[in-house]
């Protein structure tokens, strides 16, 4: 999920009024120094090192793709300050020392019905980050990562199961065991050094997570469990699956400098599926921007069993769903504010063997809430 932070600090839309200050950073092969530019790259110093921005011919154009260059802040001190051609350039201004939270929390309503049969399950789920500034780089920030707390809960209407952290240890088993899994995370920090405009470079600390999560929960397990366990810590934190987590949950930035009104999409599928959601930036209003979406899915498959005891049997599976919310993102900062997102999705599986069919429906009804 490529560049989701593809939004740029501005470079201000004036004539510099004189040469930018030589500031060598190397020599290369060829004995030339080697300076670093108005976009944070590395290159051989000239006189006209220093960018200077026409206003006859900016250098922002709502054609130009941001994925490549980006100066690590804006002269206006804005992460959402529109430039001369009311272009707003997407971005991170964030502050050494300052903290970010990150709370996600998820109601999700699913019903199965087989024939005159039903079945409802209700799920909650709250994931709560704190984001701290370690320290500014010259292409984005030095974030620490620290787990707050953990939640989960399903129920069919008649028994709820799950787990809190910030509440004491659940008498299930399963819920037990989920309880000293994540407890063994909360207060744990990992770093991230991450773009300006959101783009995870590298994720270090956590194999002092993993082991701390291992020794919670490692007690009475046997040989094989404990390597089961390793494996399950492995792939479920890890650098890959950090950087998917934190670039995913700002994938609504747009790719280009966007005016207000303007919308970009967002596609994913394949011969099977596809999926496409759709960003509207509506405005800037008491320091808080806002974005609209709108999306939807559809899908279907099908195939034959031509082997075993259910040869013949043949398969089905229709999808669809849509999504539909608004962000609001802070003018100063571009850090998420809060959002509210629904999300419905029906899935229908229909199984035929020989003169039987039957039907078994799927609706799933998700409310999200980030912050």
């Amino acid at each position: 999920m490529i560049n989701r932070f593809i939004a740029l600090g501005l470079i201000s839309l004036v004539t510099f009024g004189c040469k930018k200050e030589k500031q060598v950073v190397s020599v290369n092969e060829q004995g030339q120094e080697m300076v670093v530019n108005e976009h944070g790259d590395t290159v051989v110093w000239t006189d006209n090192s220093a960018i200077v921005a026409d206003t006859d011919n900016s250098v922002f154009q709502n054609n130009t793709d941001l994925s490549t260059s980006a100066p690590n802040s804006s002269q206006s001190g804005k992460a959402l300050a529109p430039d001369t051609q009311g272009l707003y350039n997407f971005h991170f201004e964030l502050v050494k020392g300052e903290e970010y939270p990150f709370s996600i929390s998820s109601n999700t309503s699913n019903t199965q019905k087989l024939g005159t049969e039903s079945m409802t399950l209700r799920q909650n789920q709250v994931t709560s980050l704190v984001y701290k500034v370690k320290d500014v780089t010259p292409t984005g920030y030095l974030l620490e990562v620290t787990y707050k707390r953990f939640q989960e809960s399903v129920t069919d209407g008649k028994e709820t199961l799950g787990f809190d952290t910030n509440a004491g240890e659940p008498k299930d088993e399963a819920g037990k065991m989920r309880w000293k899994f994540n407890k063994a995370l909360v207060g744990n920090s990992f770093t991230m050094d991450v773009s300006n405009r959101g783009n995870v470079n590298r994720v270090d600390g956590l194999e002092a997570i993993r082991s701390k999560a291992r020794n919670s929960i490692s007690t009475g397990l046997n040989a094989e469990e404990r390597k089961g366990l390793d494996e399950f810590l492995k792939m479920s934190i890890n650098e890959e699956m950090m950087k998917a987590m934190f670039e995913e949950s700002f994938a609504y930035y747009p790719p280009k400098p966007v005016r207000v009104g303007e919308s970009w999409d967002r596609t994913e599928g394949d011969k099977n599926a596809s999926a496409k959601v759709t960003y509207t930036f509506t405005g800037v209003n008491n320091g808080i921007a806002n974005i609209s979406v709108n999306g939807s899915s559809t899908g279907s498959d099908s195939e034959t069993v031509n082997e075993g005891p259910q040869k013949g049997l043949k398969l089905s599976r229709k999808l669809t769903g849509s999504v539909k919310g608004n962000l609001q993102i802070s003018e100063r900062t571009g850090w998420i504010q809060t959002a509210n997102l629904d999300r419905t999705e029906n899935l229908s599986i229909t199984q035929q063997f020989e003169n039987q069919k039957e039907t078994m429906t799927s609706t799933t009804t998700t409310k999200t809430k980030i912050n």
